[in-house]
């Protein structure tokens, strides 16, 4: 089962956003050029191109923009065809209209732009041009006619992130000689791109449950490491992963912690850039995944994205998409599987989840001894009041055993949340108050001598 989401939303989207921008600064002092100190101190919090009625109706893109630009380093996030022409390619070497549009709009709209060259859809390539139909990486006059693109587009427009190629490991799996042909043309685009905009940050994308073999229930388990291990690590600033975690733990309580710790002992401590993640709300169309679908899944595996960058040199975080997709029309698998990955479900209405991502801020790895607590200390939990599930948060400056219990006004303790020994640091655990009826609480920890209660308020 693999994860293409169609060519003809990408066509959609070449059509639409050129209407909806007005052209950028085209030269050095570009203000959402890479120098700009921001992408140096900041992880960037993106969304795929998702408009409200997205992928059959664009005409609320700007209120899109609008919204992402109004968060916190917010980004917006273009996976498209290193062309217009997809399937013919008569217009190779031109720089795709939705690419040029988005960085455009990025300096109206206040976001940052991510940028993914893609070059196949599926086992697809749409590498023929004409007087030359070969459909691989052999293509001579495909390669130049790609590089030339690419050189212009970084010369124009300095971007900040350049992806070449989207979960690039599935072509490994396919063609694994015609890969080090890639490989080869990869290694040529950097060069060229840096050449041209240092400050660039380029990188390969890959599909991390694919390339480690963690999707169980997927039926993902072969891994395919060498499509990272192929590349040479000097030629990449920065490695792009898709991450999906419902393909390998039905529960999203289940992810681990250390769920990337086996792509982060490859590079380096390169920078890492999750392009896309989530996890889906409903179960569309009576697909009946393996997998929960719930909104409380969601907020779920927040909790534990929270956790997944300790240590890691993480740049970016994108979730897949901020509205619903549309069904695009006879309910196909992409729009069941990743349809609701999205913080506002069909209505447009915010799911659980949306303010807890606008509070999700996971930050640069400078020093991975980070400051210890200096004081016991347990945090008002968020949201409250909530529904059915909170994040409750304590800080302990030394290790010590830790007891957090929750008590009704009757004083009758209706949870233990965490018991045991934990080493210093700061934790954040979930509270699932689903099965307990509206009303105030008192959540309690116990660290040795020192006892804290504080107040939440469940409204259902």
């Amino acid at each position: 089962m693999n994860k293409n989401i169609f060519i003809h939303f990408v066509l959609f989207i070449f059509l639409i956003l050129s209407s909806l921008t007005v052209a950028g600064d085209r030269n050095d002092n570009n203000p959402l050029a890479p120098s700009d100190s921001r992408y140096d101190t900041e992880v960037v919090k993106g969304f795929g191109i998702s408009p409200q009625g997205f992928p059959l109706d664009y005409s609320k893109l700007a209120d899109f923009y609008t919204e992402i630009g109004g968060m916190v380093n917010g980004g917006v996030m273009w996976n498209g065809s290193w062309r217009d022409d997809v399937f013919e390619g008569t217009d190779a070497g031109a720089i795709p209209a939705a690419a040029a549009a988005i960085i455009q709009s990025s300096n109206t709209f206040n976001f940052t732009p991510i940028e993914v060259f893609g070059w196949r859809s599926g086992a697809t390539l749409f590498l023929n041009v004409p007087g030359n139909q070969t459909n691989d990486w052999t293509n001579t006059e495909a390669k130049n006619l790609f590089l030339s693109m690419l050189v212009d587009f970084a010369t124009i427009y300095k971007p900040p992130f350049v992806f070449l190629g989207n979960e690039n490991d599935f072509y490994y799996e396919q063609n694994p000689a015609d890969y080090a042909n890639w490989i080869s043309y990869y290694n040529s685009a950097y060069d060229a791109i840096k050449a041209t905009s240092s400050a660039t940050l380029v990188g390969p994308v890959f599909n991390f449950e694919h390339m480690a073999g963690a999707g169980v229930l997927n039926g993902w388990t072969t891994p395919y490491w060498g499509a990272l291990d192929a590349h040479d690590l000097g030629k990449i600033d920065i490695v792009g992963v898709t991450v999906y975690p419902w393909f390998n733990y039905a529960s999203a309580r289940s992810v681990p912690s250390n769920y990337l710790d086996p792509l982060a002992s490859r590079i380096n401590s390169k920078p890492i850039a999750i392009t896309e993640t989530g996890w889906p709300a409903e179960n569309l169309a009576g697909l009946n995944p393996t997998w929960e679908t719930s909104e409380a899944a969601q907020v779920a595996y927040l909790l534990q994205l929270s956790a997944m960058p300790e240590g890691k040199n993480i740049r970016m975080v994108n979730w897949l998409f901020l509205y619903q997709m549309a069904d695009p029309g006879g309910s196909p698998l992409e729009w069941k599987l990743f349809g609701s990955v999205s913080i506002r479900d069909g209505s447009g209405k915010k799911r659980t989840v949306y303010d807890l991502w606008l509070s999700y801020h996971p930050t640069l790895v400078e020093d991975t001894s980070p400051e210890m607590p200096k004081v016991f200390n347990l945090l008002q939990n968020y949201p409250n009041p909530f529904n059915s599930e909170t994040l409750i948060a304590y800080q302990l400056p030394r290790a010590s055993e830790v007891e957090i219990s929750v008590f009704n006004l009757q004083g009758q303790k209706v949870a233990t949340l965490a018991r045991g020994h934990q080493i210093a640091g700061e934790y954040k655990l979930l509270w699932d108050a689903s099965g307990l009826p509206s009303g105030l609480y008192l959540y309690r920890i116990q660290m040795g001598d020192f006892i804290q209660t504080k107040k939440a308020v469940l409204l259902k």
